[in-house]
Formats: structure tokens, sequence, C-alpha cells
């Protein structure tokens, strides 16, 4: 009977953590370039009648964005911003950029936009970008940004501030973009409600078994103390 409890309240602890994704998931609905985590149980190798939480990051797209700032790109299909932060690189989905007092052209967490020739720099001049992703300093050719795509989402790790780490190999895109656009998160405000709402009565079922295991165990203690 221990390991049954045991297992529900393994049970709890999973419902908890998939609670704190979701609520996750609904605090950045507004979030530009935020893709959704979805979390699931998967049985334990080492103990099958165990459970526990995985994540995988939805590849669902999210829809365009029309802003108007110059500064702000969208990636028209699939594809990553590459960044570098220090001597690592990032990736997002979120094209909402910004300059320094040098010309750097900046994710918001900070991170260096990266283009296939190396840093973006600007200095004083204008950026632009045709449809086909070909980026313009005024009216000069310059280049493309670094665009990448994981073979498989399974090698995305959430790094927080819109950001992304990818395991293992990448594909390198020339995917077309969109200047004064940007791309919204892929969260479904429906679907998570419902996901909360289910997660949410589960966890009152097995709190309800905890209760009446209790309970059990009381009314068996006290009959043992009457003999």
């Amino acid at each position: 009977m221990t390991d049954a409890i045991s297992a529900v309240v393994n049970s709890l602890n999973n419902n908890i953590t998939q609670l704190n994704w979701v609520s996750q998931n609904v605090a950045n609905l507004n979030s530009s370039g935020y893709q959704a985590v979805v979390p699931f149980s998967q049985i334990s190798e080492q103990n099958p009648a165990i459970a526990n939480v995985s994540i995988k990051i939805s590849d669902a797209p999210g829809t365009l964005n029309e802003t108007g700032n110059k500064l702000d790109f969208a990636i028209i299909g699939e594809g990553y911003f590459t960044l570098k932060l220090g001597k690592e690189l990032f990736y997002s989905k979120n094209g909402a950029f910004n300059l320094d007092g040098n010309g750097q052209v900046l994710h918001a967490s900070g991170a260096v936009v990266m283009t296939q020739q190396g840093e973006l720099n600007i200095g004083e001049a204008q950026l632009s970008a045709k449809p086909d992703g070909t980026l313009f300093l005024d009216k000069a050719e310059f280049g493309r940004f670094s665009i990448v795509q994981p073979l498989s989402n399974d090698q995305l790790i959430l790094k927080g501030n819109g950001l992304y780490q990818i395991t293992g190999a990448t594909k390198e895109l020339e995917s077309p973009v969109k200047q004064g656009t940007l791309v919204t998160s892929n969260v479904s405000s429906s679907h998570e409600m419902i996901q909360m709402i289910q997660l949410s009565r589960h966890s009152e079922s097995l709190q309800k078994v905890v209760l009446a295991y209790d309970q059990m165990l009381n009314t068996g203690i006290n009959q043992i103390g009457k003999r």
C-alpha cells in the first residue's frame, strides 16, 4: 500500500510541475516569438510504476503581427535567429531588435544578432531587408541573417528570455524575413485553460485518494488499539 501512496504522491508532484509549465505558457501569451512548452508524463525506465514529467517545445507556427518598427523582423516559416551572448550561441524566434550606442544590433536579452557574415553592426546606417531575407545597409547589400533550424525540436533547450540552445546538428536556412513585423507567441489560450482544468481535477481526485487512505489507516489503528 505504501508503494501505491508513493505513486499517488509522485503523480501529484507531476501535476504541480505540469501546472507550472502551463502557467508559464499563459504568462507568455503575448511574448513575441515565445513557443509553448508541452509537458507530458513519461514512464521511468528505472521503475515502470513511476511516471516523470518531460517537456517538448511546440513547433506550431505563430501568426504575424505588423509593428512598423524598422528593427522588428519576423522569420517566415521555419528557423531561429542566431544570437551571441558572451562566447555562447543562442537562438530565438523573437526578432524585436534594438541598437546600442555603437550601432550593434541586439536581441531583447542583450545578445548580439548574428548574420552569416558575423555580428550585425550597422553603425549609423539604415537596416532594411528584402522579402527573400537579403539585408541592406542603406542601399548596399550586406548579407543575410544567420537563421538555423534544429534537425528535431527535441534538440531545443529553453534558457529563458526567449532564448534557446540547440544540442546536436543544425541546418542553415535562407528563410525569408519580413521587416516591421513580429511573430506572435504560438500559445493557445483555450488549450492551456483546458489543460489547467484537467490537471486541477486530476489533482483533486488524487487528494481524495490520499485522504481515503489516511482515514482507512486511522480506522485500522483505532480498531487495533481497542483489542
